[in-house]
């Protein structure tokens, strides 16, 4: 098929409008690939902030035992201190999986929140979806092939391939020679129906009759009087608009 300028902008803005869909689309997955990811961040940290918690209770019973054993004379103080130490240890992970959990959340709500001014913004997030670690029975060569297939990177560099293409034909046909057909209408014709019958506005008979008297009393030879009928339109001018195609 031949293809003009107007045939490639129209082709050209059919394939961006495809790529606008699929940058939209890719948007969308990038989107929800970072609301999930975030998502198991923020469950990673709170589990995190109780396991140090759960160590900072089991290290406090471990001071106390090693205290009890050391009065008893079954321990020496180093050992006390060890624990002690120990337990500093776990209570400044505490801390810092708080500060590493408020982080997480703050992140989330960025994700779900329109602004700081939400109500739920000052709320804590607490997660509840089961954690499932069982890969999906997924055979692995299908799933790379679903994978590629649904890419909207490479859809994208696919339709933009289709534009190069439409430019490549638009640009070949330029190089041809051309012959240019130029047809012009106008409604601007020649004939025309005849005027009633009637006085003629652009008669010259009077003009013509008081020249003449003039010319009478100056001894001069009168002017010729010309005929009602030899004032009249050619008859080729006479008719409609088969008329004006005809001549």
């Amino acid at each position: 098929m031949r293809i003009d300028d107007n045939r490639r902008q129209i082709l050209i803005a059919k394939k961006n409008l495809a790529i606008s869909d699929e940058q939209f689309r890719q948007k969308v997955i990038e989107t929800a690939t970072s609301a999930v990811s975030a998502y198991w961040e923020l469950v990673y940290a709170y589990r995190n902030l109780q396991i140090q918690i759960e160590a900072v209770d089991l290290a406090r019973k471990q001071v106390e035992s090693n205290q009890r054993q050391m009065e008893q004379g079954i321990l020496a103080p180093v050992d006390v201190v060890e624990a002690e130490t120990q337990l500093d240890t776990f209570e400044q992970n505490i801390y810092t999986a708080q500060q590493a959990l408020t982080r997480a959340e703050n992140v989330l709500k960025n994700l779900m929140l329109q602004n700081t001014q939400s109500a739920l913004w000052s709320a804590a997030l607490i997660p509840v979806t089961p954690l499932a670690l069982d890969p999906p029975p997924l055979e692995f060569q299908g799933a790379v092939d679903e994978a590629i297939s649904a890419r909207p990177e490479l859809k994208q560099v696919a339709l933009s391939a289709d534009v190069n293409q439409v430019s490549t034909r638009y640009f070949h046909e330029q190089t041809k020679p051309q012959a240019d057909l130029v047809v012009s209408y106008s409604g601007s014709g020649l004939a025309g129906k005849a005027l009633a019958a009637g006085p003629n506005p652009f008669s010259t008979a009077t003009l013509t009759t008081r020249l003449n008297d003039l010319s009478l009393l100056a001894g001069l030879t009168p002017l010729p009087v010309v005929s009602a009928a030899a004032s009249g339109a050619p008859s080729f001018l006479v008719g409609g608009y088969a008329t004006s195609l005809g001549i």
